[in-house]
């Protein structure tokens, strides 16, 4: 629990010294919302119509959610990295804990590595529907 608190507190840190991937990733965020709700029904949408061009909004608009995912990437190990390290110093966590609370963030972590490599497989569906869309006129 110490060790998902201290995570949680190395996002803060990111946010008072202007960490310049959790900025992009907040920029993204709007965009990222309305292509991981909309983007499949635009693409299904377009193919249905037979338009290419409305498919690939919606593959733009879900490349926004895959930029998301990967650039989030980098800010959680960062995060994960200031918690621990915030835990080491404060002496919060003896050097025997170190390991279990090393694991406790690497298995966090994976949840967004696996996020993205989903969003990435979504990504490409969706682009080969849209490509579909474009063989059929």
């Amino acid at each position: 629990a110490l060790a998902v608190a201290a995570h949680e507190i190395g996002h803060v840190m990111q946010h008072q010294e202007g960490y310049i991937p959790i900025k992009i990733r907040n920029a993204i965020l709007p965009a990222a919302s309305i292509g991981s709700t909309a983007a499949p029904y635009i693409v299904i949408l377009g193919a249905i119509m037979g338009s290419y061009n409305l498919a690939m909004i919606g593959v733009y608009l879900f490349l926004a959610m895959l930029i998301f995912q990967i650039v989030t990437l980098p800010v959680e190990l960062n995060a994960s990295g200031r918690g621990l390290e915030m835990l080491e110093s404060g002496g919060y966590i003896s050097y025997d804990q170190r390991g279990d609370a090393k694991a406790v963030l690497k298995a966090a972590a994976m949840t967004y590595v696996i996020a993205a490599i989903s969003t990435l497989v979504s990504f490409l569906r969706l682009l080969m529907i849209a490509n579909n869309s474009r063989r059929r006129n």
